[in-house]
């Protein structure tokens, strides 16, 4: 009884088992609901789906750095000065000159005003020394007037200063009674330019030849 019992399951292992492929895995055979594809058709491979590694950090997505406004975080000076004056004074007149001094962030420190006036102009209203307490004003104006005997050869300089327990700023400010604004010295140029290539590159720069002589004494060493 035994005998025929092993022999009847052997029987109905063995259509099973000439349906697979030599080699294949039980992954690889048809399940008994999916329909086998016609001679010269392929089959797409199933999505791999992805798996999370252990230990790796979840992805954020990512987000662009904001953009910064230049108006509130450009670099500025925390004091400035400037003078407007008449462009072309003469002798004998009486010309007015406006200082301004600008603060991005009016503070309570107070600020001390010195002008220096030069030799051939004489203060007719203005204070030449003063204190100015102004914690609420961006912009603080003061106004000069001068007669010119003669034409200064100096400038009317305007130093403003503020300082607080921890910090000290300086702004200077000029005015130059119309007298052309000075110049740095041109370095001397050949006279013909040079050209490469037939692009002209301009007049170089003639640099001297080092200048020779004796040479230093030398030092004993004692």
């Amino acid at each position: 009884m035994t005998r025929r019992l092993a022999q009847l399951s052997l029987a109905a292992l063995l259509p099973a088992v000439a349906c697979a492929a030599p080699g294949a895995s039980t992954q690889d055979r048809a399940s008994p609901n999916e329909v086998a594809p016609a001679s010269g058709e392929t089959r797409p491979a199933p999505a791999a789906t992805a798996q999370p590694i252990s230990g790796a950090p979840t992805p954020t997505a990512s987000r662009p750095a904001p953009a910064l406004d230049s108006a509130r975080h450009g670099v500025r000076a925390p004091m400035t000065a400037r003078i407007q004056g008449p462009a072309n004074p003469r002798p004998g007149d009486v010309i007015t000159v406006e200082l301004t001094v600008h603060r991005p962030r009016p503070n309570a420190q107070p600020m001390r005003l010195e002008a220096k006036i030069p030799r051939g102009a004489r203060l007719v209203s203005g204070q030449p020394l003063e204190t100015i307490r102004n914690q609420t004003d961006v912009l603080v104006r003061r106004t000069f007037r001068f007669a010119i005997a003669q034409i200064p050869a100096d400038d009317l300089q305007v130093v403003v200063a503020s300082r607080g327990r921890s910090h000290g700023v300086r702004a200077t400010a000029r005015y130059g009674f119309g007298r052309p604004a000075p110049k740095l010295p041109q370095p001397s140029r050949a006279k013909q330019p040079t050209v490469i290539g037939g692009r002209n590159l301009g007049r170089p720069i003639v640099i001297p030849p080092p200048t020779t002589g004796p040479p230093p004494p030398r030092r004993r060493v004692p």
